[in-house]
């Protein structure tokens, strides 16, 4: 779902189709890279919150729709750096996609940690601005500060930030929407460790649930 300059989405789109026929959702991430900054990973978190892009992204994603046989869910990105023209906020620049396409959304709470510490975003206030009725999952994962800025490397135990967040998230969904995902994707602890981790994230996402005035399905 990348913006100028990139491959056509319909080809992606058809290629994805054939893996996805089984699968409840599509999650896909988007960026403000071209086909030819693809290969540079730093490129592809340069987010570019700017109406030019976000018309772009929203002709990529009506494409990967309609062809898709699933919804698509469409994820808040990490964004390590940022363009110095944007005009929206991210919050408003996500909800703004979903709105014109009729995507769902992924809300990366760990992503959006990151653009809270390297950013001075607040996390609250782009929740506030979110529109959960269209949230379909969570994610929530580890990262670690190298240079001054925070990684997002799922390589590292979950927080106690990234926690509260999630608690947060799981308080705004709707109703049988608050599934989540703790993304690990390499320096997988020993098993006792890793049980321990997934022992702080559920009492948060649960805590959360029985705070909530209905009951998820």
């Amino acid at each position: 779902m990348d913006a100028p300059g990139s491959r056509p989405a319909g080809r992606r789109a058809r290629r994805a189709t054939r893996r996805t026929a089984r699968r409840r959702w599509v999650l896909r991430g988007f960026a403000a890279a071209g086909a030819a900054d693809w290969s540079d990973r730093a490129a592809r978190y340069r987010r570019r919150n700017t109406r030019d892009a976000l018309d772009v992204l929203v002709a990529n994603v009506r494409i990967a729709c309609a062809q898709l046989p699933v919804p698509l869910a469409l994820e808040n990105p990490a964004a390590l750096l940022r363009w110095p023209d944007g005009e929206l906020a991210p919050a408003d620049f996500l909800a703004e996609l979903a709105e014109r396409t009729g995507a769902l959304l992924l809300v990366d709470v760990a992503n959006l940690h990151g653009d809270a510490v390297n950013h001075g975003l607040d996390p609250v206030a782009a929740f506030d601005r979110l529109p959960w009725e269209r949230v379909a999952y969570l994610h929530v994962a580890g990262g670690s500060m190298h240079e001054g800025r925070y990684h997002d490397t799922h390589l590292h135990p979950v927080g106690a930030p990234q926690l509260e967040l999630l608690a947060d998230a799981v308080r705004r969904c709707p109703p049988g929407r608050a599934a989540y995902l703790l993304e690990r994707d390499g320096r997988y602890p020993p098993a006792a460790e890793f049980h321990a981790e997934c022992d702080r994230v559920q009492p948060a996402a649960a805590h959360a649930e029985r705070q909530l005035p209905w009951q998820p399905q």
